[in-house]
């Protein structure tokens, strides 16, 4: 597909480097406390791209302001990239959109696309209490 864009003089916003997938089974609606399985998807996608953690500048996270996911989300963040972590800039679409279900995995990677292109990280709008649980 790249190339048949490029042939077709398509403009490029961005090129998937990589994916992984992970599951820790934890609970149908809550992640485990200490983010195993963001940690595991993690590190398969830094893998599966030849990318090292210090290659990132920038997550988008799930972040949906939720006690349970937003801290087990940092936390894997901070076990994954360590002292690293920060060092990127992190962001929650949906502060912005809320949850879009279904949705929220394009519109999330349309505006991370759009943040690469434009040099900029969206902001995590309406964050008014820090969560002493976040570091």
């Amino acid at each position: 597909e790249y190339e048949h864009a490029k042939a077709r003089g398509a403009k490029i916003y961005a090129e998937v480097a990589g994916g992984g997938l992970s599951s820790d089974a934890h609970h149908m609606t809550a992640p485990h406390p200490e983010g195993v399985g963001v940690v595991e998807v993690m590190k398969n996608c830094l893998e599966n791209a030849g990318l090292n953690p210090e290659d990132v500048d920038h997550i988008n996270t799930h972040g949906t302001s939720t006690p349970l996911g937003d801290v087990a989300e940092l936390k894997a963040i901070s076990k994954v990239f360590g002292d690293h972590a920060k060092n990127i800039n992190i962001n929650s679409t949906k502060s912005m959109t809320g949850h879009l279900l279904g949705a929220a995995g394009a519109i999330e990677a349309i505006s991370s696309i759009l943040a690469i292109e434009n040099g900029i990280v969206p902001p995590t709008i309406n964050h008014t209490t820090v969560d002493e649980n976040i570091d």
